[in-house]
């Protein structure tokens, strides 16, 4: 298994890689917002390059926030950017705090809908069976 680690008093982030799946599993917890989320999420993409993958299972269920400003840059910046180089596939594990939930449904609803496959799920287990079978 490839791990990446990525911790600090208010967020711990993780991306994952076991052999023979055909996705990257990314975790979020706690606040991670501005530079650190970019680089993070940027970081999940070269990590998909890495391996070459397109798909991704996103646990954020215990993620707190996500900015506006954040929001804006995976809609505006980041999607448009990754679907162009091959991303084509994310499942997520809804995030529990409510505000998050509503603003990474509406972003990725939104324009991932139109440039990927996008699913949501409250049991992992559920996303996961999704992103192993999600085909193109």
């Amino acid at each position: 298994m490839t791990t990446y680690l990525a911790n600090s008093p208010e967020y711990n982030f993780s991306l994952s890689h076991l052999p023979f799946t055909s996705f990257i599993t990314m975790k979020v917890q706690g606040l991670m917002e501005g530079t650190d989320f970019r680089k993070n999420t940027l970081e999940m993409f070269e990590q998909l390059k890495k391996f070459n993958l397109n798909k991704v299972l996103v646990d954020c269920y215990e993620m707190k926030y996500i900015s506006y400003n954040d929001c804006t840059w995976l809609e505006e910046e980041f999607l448009p950017y990754a679907t162009s180089n091959g991303f084509q596939a994310v499942s997520f594990i809804k995030p529990s705090e409510p505000h998050a939930r509503v603003c990474i449904e509406n972003v990725m609803l939104s324009k991932a809908g139109n440039q990927m496959k996008a699913a949501w799920f409250e049991k992992p287990a559920e996303a996961k069976e999704w992103i192993e079978q999600v085909s193109f």
